[in-house]
């Protein structure tokens, strides 16, 4: 296999054991345990436009209070995480996306 999907089936694995429970296997925001929490999960897809690369890797790690906690994996892994997730980004959006995720970075 090589390293790029070795990474992203990484990725999946820590997605679906960290992540998909709240936020839903397509990162929707639709988890089986989304109706049971306080606050919303967020749907991730609509996020990554709006915060740099680097922003959405600290904002899982650190938490975002009070909606989720930090994430119980490395940074590293989040990093494989968060590159799965685009993966869920249907191929038409994932260049605007990119390009706004872009801007959002030159923000900073």
């Amino acid at each position: 296999m090589d390293p790029r999907a070795e990474a992203l089936a990484r990725g999946r694995l820590l997605y679906e054991g960290n992540c998909a429970s709240c936020h839903g296997p397509g990162a929707l925001g639709d988890g089986p345990l989304a109706a049971g929490l306080p606050v919303a999960p967020a749907n991730i897809l609509e996020h990554l436009g709006d915060h740099s690369y680097e922003d959405m890797v600290r904002m899982v790690g650190e938490g975002i209070p009070p909606a989720m906690p930090p994430a119980a994996i490395g940074s590293d892994d989040v990093r494989l995480v968060m590159n799965y997730v685009w993966t869920l980004v249907p191929e038409s959006e994932r260049g605007l996306l990119r390009s706004l995720q872009e801007q959002a970075a030159e923000a900073h």
